[in-house]
């Protein structure tokens, strides 16, 4: 493909406003603006200079297409938007970039694995760790067996989110709209990418991730929200590889995401600024950060455009995640609300206020460092056990065993 690759924009304002300051860099050297689809466009600081370069606006998809076309449309909606846009865009004939997650559900991320199978264009995922030069380096050498047999994968992140986090729009902390599942917590938006990035290093190729096959799951909130705000998950993989992940926004400060792997021959780590790995042998490779250069995820779906190439993360890859998430609310289909006694709030300058727990990241680290989910640390009153739940068969959000208040919720 020699032309300029014409692209769409779903969504400007939020995360949609760096794909929009990306695009303006590439404008007219190798992309074109086709079009710009938000229902609240004239919100963003940019849209006097979308009219002056004449880049028509639209509230739908839909009313995009009746007149204009895309080579690449870019989402950057709310979650559970993902599936139905990304569905329409691919059925019009137009590659995908979506943001994170890819979706809600499993049933929808396996709808959109067969869409992308049966229309010309592919599906990629913005997880951008993905598409980082360490992170490809770091899954190179993995599947050259350099590192041996994965054992043992873990991430901790300590993300504190304020009462305005939950307030910026009508979906922050749902588990479900009217009509569709959202899901949106820690573990399916702000730190996804860490608990997808396990699954991908794992992956049998560059395309791929690898599949959670059991996953047992602790879920808790300290907001007033619907979803869970602080997760503990304990998954098992189809190559028998144990990984842990630790998140939560109900603590008073940032730490992380750090996280360890565990091979054979080796020991992986990584924080904000560097992955590296040490193997037993005393060598030490250093892989760089996986932040470096957070929208190249824009530009590489640019470039497999134009090469009639696929994108390295795309629906498949991003659907154990997924699968994941679907399992640990089956392990825990009623939230664990902390008890009040733990819970501490903190103002900041702006008068913003935080909700936490009094030693929740304490025992995020003792998890962390144990390999352990916090019923089974034998000492923390207000843990709750999980069910372990199997994905090997599943297909369906909630499954037809869903116990308890979300599986009513299934039928509305």
């Amino acid at each position: 493909m020699n032309n300029k690759v014409k692209v769409a924009l779903v969504g400007i304002c939020g995360y949609g406003d760096f794909y929009l300051k990306e695009a303006f860099k590439y404008l007219n050297k190798n992309i074109l603006l086709s079009g710009i689809i938000d229902p609240y466009a004239k919100n963003s600081i940019h849209y006097q200079k979308l009219k002056e370069l004449g880049i028509p606006v639209f509230d739908t998809l839909e009313d995009f297409y009746l007149s204009e076309t895309a080579d690449l449309v870019v989402i950057s909606a709310p979650i559970h938007l993902h599936a139905p846009i990304s569905m329409k865009a691919l059925k019009n004939g137009a590659n995908v970039l979506c943001e994170k997650p890819v979706c809600a559900t499993y049933q929808e991320a396996l709808k959109l694995i067969k869409a992308e199978e049966k229309c010309p264009g592919f599906l990629a995922v913005g997880y951008q760790w993905s598409f980082s030069d360490a992170i490809q380096k770091l899954k190179r050498d993995i599947l050259k067996g350099i590192f041996g047999k994965p054992l043992l994968l873990k991430a901790f992140i300590s993300w504190p989110r304020a009462f305005s986090y939950y307030n910026r729009n009508n979906w922050a902390g749902k588990i479900r709209s009217l009509n569709r599942w959202i899901l949106d917590s820690p573990v399916n938006n702000a730190t996804a990418h860490y608990l997808h990035n396990m699954f991908y290093i794992l992956g049998k190729d560059i395309f791929s991730s690898a599949k959670p096959l059991k996953v047992t799951a602790e879920l808790y909130r300290a907001n007033d929200i619907e979803n869970f705000d602080t997760a503990f998950i304990h998954c098992l993989t189809e190559c028998k590889t144990d990984i842990l992940f630790y998140t939560s926004h109900a603590v008073p400060s940032v730490i992380g995401p750090c996280g360890e792997f565990k091979f054979e021959h080796a020991h992986i780590y990584y924080d904000r600024t560097q992955i590296s790995a040490k193997l037993k042998n005393g060598k030490i490779i250093n892989y760089g950060s996986p932040n470096d250069n957070k929208l190249k995820k824009f530009k590489d779906c640019v470039e497999a455009v134009k090469n009639g190439r696929k994108a390295v993360c795309g629906v498949k890859a991003a659907s154990s995640q997924t699968l994941c998430l679907n399992g640990a609310h089956e392990s825990m289909p009623e939230i664990v609300s902390f008890p009040e006694e733990f819970i501490e709030l903190s103002v900041d300058a702006k008068g913003d206020k935080t909700t936490w727990i009094r030693s929740l990241q304490e025992v995020l680290f003792r998890c962390f460092n144990q390999n352990a989910l916090p019923s089974e640390l034998g000492n923390v009153p207000w843990s709750r056990e999980g069910l372990e739940v199997n994905l090997n068969e599943y297909r369906q959000f909630p499954s037809i065993y869903y116990p308890h208040s979300l599986h009513e919720l299934a039928t509305v």
